[in-house]
């Protein structure tokens, strides 16, 4: 029998993270390639209509734990409770989200199973016979392909990167509903505990700014700042520039909130906001894989910036290589001067 592939998910509230169908996705393509069974490994206290919701909706195996997830430390967490259920489905591969929280627990939990790891998994293909995990390397300016020779291999996946298939692997063949497949199902594990790890981060609570929130994802037009801004009082320009458009906001990258130039509220990215707006204009922005992923469904993509070779041009539809300080206020005259003649 073919060694499964587990798919971690998390959950709030006891609800599936968005991603988790991005992740099953992902599982699904690696299975297609060898042919593996896939199980969903989910921990938290009175979830066991959610597994069976997701066992039925998904027709794959829930392995499911009660227990207090601590928040303050998942890696700490994960690296006590998984090792043992984990070694005793002897899988091929484990998946889970390429966020935050993924990023501290994959390295972890790898090091624990003496697993390899790849992060900010893009693609998946085949070259020689191995499996191939794509992703960007040199802030986002190479795309490399990675095989791993572990028997054991943790990977990350880039929100955004896999497209959820409507039916599941188990579907028959002509059946196209979801509904129509046999449902997985539930596995109960012994109840976890919290890790027996020295605690360093004191977990004080969520603080969500759903106002500002809603503001990023309502604005149709959104021009953003990176660190290629040069000083917070180039963002004076972007504001500028968002006065040519209605229901215009302001964001930023990660390094523009963490300088403090910009609210965190107004990060864009996969620790920030995920935005789909009419257009998207990045103003000194590199392209790293994280923003991009925060902000690549948009409709239209404009980067302005001095780097020809600038990753951010990828996933753009106009490139305008030049220094925003010499764009933005040419633009902005050009259009209020056509506005004059009308």
């Amino acid at each position: 029998m073919q060694r499964p592939i587990i798919v971690i998910i998390r959950t709030t509230n006891k609800q599936l993270a968005p991603v988790t169908r991005e992740l099953i996705a992902c599982a699904q393509q690696i299975a297609r390639h060898t042919g593996a069974p896939i199980h969903l490994l989910m921990v938290g206290d009175e979830l066991h209509g959610l597994a069976e919701t997701t066992a039925g909706e998904t027709g794959l195996d829930v392995i499911w734990s009660r227990g207090d997830f601590p928040a303050d430390n998942p890696a700490a967490f994960w690296m006590d409770f998984a090792p043992q259920p984990i070694l005793d489905l002897n899988p091929s591969h484990i998946c889970m989200a390429g966020d935050a929280a993924g990023a501290e627990i994959a390295p972890a939990l790898a090091i624990r199973l003496k697993a390899g790891c790849i992060t900010g998994v893009e693609k998946i293909s085949v070259s020689d016979g191995d499996l191939c995990f794509t992703r960007k390397v040199f802030n986002g300016k190479i795309t490399a392909a990675l095989a791993s020779d572990n028997d054991l291999t943790v990977l990350t996946i880039e929100p955004g990167a896999f497209t959820p298939d409507p039916p599941s692997p188990y579907v028959s063949e002509g059946v196209s509903s979801i509904k129509e497949h046999k449902p997985g199902r539930v596995i109960e594990l012994p109840a976890a505990s919290r890790p027996h790890i020295k605690q360093r981060v004191q977990f004080l609570g969520y603080k969500s700014d759903e106002a500002e929130s809603a503001r990023l994802n309502e604005a149709e037009v959104i021009v953003a700042a990176g660190n290629g801004i040069g000083k917070k009082e180039n963002l004076d320009l972007l504001v500028e520039l968002t006065g040519l458009f209605a229901k215009s906001a302001v964001a930023g990258s990660r390094p523009v909130c963490d300088k403090k130039w910009l609210p965190l509220n107004r990060q864009v990215g996969v620790t920030g906001a995920t935005v789909a707006p009419r257009l998207y204009i990045a103003c000194g922005i590199s392209g790293a894989s994280q923003h991009i992923a925060g902000m690549k469904n948009a409709d239209l993509i404009v980067s302005i910036n001095t780097d020809p070779r600038a990753a951010i041009f990828g996933a753009s539809d106009i490139c305008v290589i030049e220094d925003l300080t010499t764009f933005i206020p040419l633009f902005i005259e050009i259009c209020r001067k056509r506005n004059r003649k009308r």
